[in-house]
């Protein structure tokens, strides 16, 4: 199966880049393979010392859950799960298992209840009040005048 990496970049970097594109890659391939120490490694490229992360470098079969925001990345989990995560099933694995990883749980929300119905002495109180002659409800969209 291979091994698969993930590069993240800051976008305020790509006309480095593309000034830089051998540098880049020579940059990208030593932060991959740990050269700059563990992952994630920020890496520059032209005159950006930041310009791009090195994020993940591992198995197929492993499979890693990252935050990206902020001109950051972040490693939130990893599951050795056969790199199982395109069903929306697999997604609700992998999430639970980093739950639990971190000391949660996951659980699926409840289905929203319907209101209960009324009992008779609350729908005959509801009744009474629309029967009052003293209630008026006046909507206008000119603040009710």
């Amino acid at each position: 199966m291979g091994f698969n990496s993930v590069i993240f970049v800051n976008n305020d970097c790509v006309g480095s880049i593309k000034k830089n594109p051998e540098e880049f890659w020579k940059q990208a391939w030593h932060a991959l393979n740990g050269g700059e120490g563990p992952l994630p490694c920020e890496f520059g490229v032209g005159w950006h010392v930041n310009g791009a992360t090195a994020v993940w470098n591992e198995h197929a079969n492993v499979t890693g859950l990252i935050a990206v925001g902020g001109n950051h990345v972040t490693i939130l989990a990893v599951s050795c799960n056969g790199g199982v995560h395109r069903k929306p099933e697999d997604q609700v694995d992998l999430l639970r298992e980093a739950a639990e990883k971190l000391g949660y749980t996951l659980t699926k929300k409840r289905a929203k209840r319907t209101p209960p119905f009324l009992s008779k002495e609350e729908a005959a109180e509801l009744r009474r009040e629309d029967e009052e002659p003293d209630l008026k409800i006046h909507l206008s969209g000119n603040g009710g005048n």
